[in-house]
């Protein structure tokens, strides 16, 4: 009973904070990300010690993973179609070359250490990536133009991708001794291709299932529901999950005006309202990171 009363206390500590965090963030514009990393730090085994790492290992990946797509998912409710198209071309310039200046600094550095060429570009692939949990809150509480939200938005979603091809590439030098331009390429391809697929066409899907079938009733719970499932076949399937949400959410978001294009003046516009989740899926990310 003393250890269940120690977790409600732990996790209702955890809420209360993360509303203060994000009060100061509003207010004087200190990042909560790093108060909610610093405050797990103290709860962790380097203060207060009522958490330590191993007891999450087993859950981190479940928690962190549906976090993360959760995040890019309502990311892509702050971004119409008119944004993304301008900032399509500079986000992908900004994304490649983002990544591999960090990419080439990381390893230079890494080299400096005594790790071997290869070994000093996997560590430079795998810390290259500008993690989405951590942009897409503190854009969202920022006051910049849409075009530079869809950039930043699409750029902390491509990099994940960017990092496990060429993660994937490096370790296949390593331990095959070769390298193939056909395998980046097929990867990058179908990573990409699968995912925007399956985001796309499971939006339409969901948009005519909500407008024919459920008529926004508890439509919400539902299309978390069908968040998962989307992620799961997309995983499945070689695709990337968590582009495929991106791509799921936007559709979404601008359902009024695809549905326009057929339905005209009876256009309908799809919402979930994701606010508070989003605001618990950042929460628990955090927690689950630091610790």
């Amino acid at each position: 009973m003393a250890e269940i009363l120690t977790i409600f206390l732990i996790v209702s500590s955890i809420i209360f904070f993360g509303f203060f965090a994000e009060f100061l963030f509003n207010r004087f514009k200190v990042p909560d990300v790093l108060l909610l990393i610093i405050f797990g730090f103290i709860l962790g085994p380097y203060a207060l010690k009522l958490i330590f790492p191993s007891s999450l290992v087993p859950i981190a990946p479940f928690f962190t993973t549906f976090a993360l797509l959760f995040l890019l998912f309502d990311g892509a409710f702050n971004i119409d179609l008119v944004s993304f198209a301008k900032g399509l071309g500079k986000g992908m310039l900004i994304t490649l070359y983002n990544f591999f200046i960090s990419l080439i600094a990381i390893a230079l550095i890494s080299m400096l250490f005594g790790f071997d060429l290869l070994h000093a570009l996997l560590i430079g692939v795998i810390l290259s990536g500008i993690c989405s949990a951590f942009v897409i809150p503190i854009i969202q509480n920022l006051r910049i133009k849409k075009e530079t939200y869809s950039i930043l938005t699409l750029e902390s979603a491509i990099t994940d991708v960017l990092c496990i091809v060429f993660a994937l590439t490096i370790i296949q030098i390593i331990t095959l001794n070769n390298f193939s331009f056909n395998f980046v390429a097929s990867k990058l391809a179908a990573l990409f291709a699968v995912a925007g697929f399956f985001g796309v066409i499971a939006g339409i899907v969901w948009i005519v299932v909500i407008n024919k079938i459920l008529k926004k009733n508890k439509s919400y719970m539902l299309t978390i529901a069908y968040l998962l499932l989307l992620y799961t076949v997309t995983e499945y399937l070689n695709g990337n999950g968590a582009i495929a949400t991106l791509f799921f959410g936007l559709v979404l978001k601008n359902s009024k005006k695809l549905t326009s294009l057929t339905e005209g003046e009876n256009a309908i516009s799809v919402t979930t309202p994701t606010e508070q989740l989003s605001f618990l899926c950042t929460l628990e990310y955090y927690w689950t990171f630091q610790t």
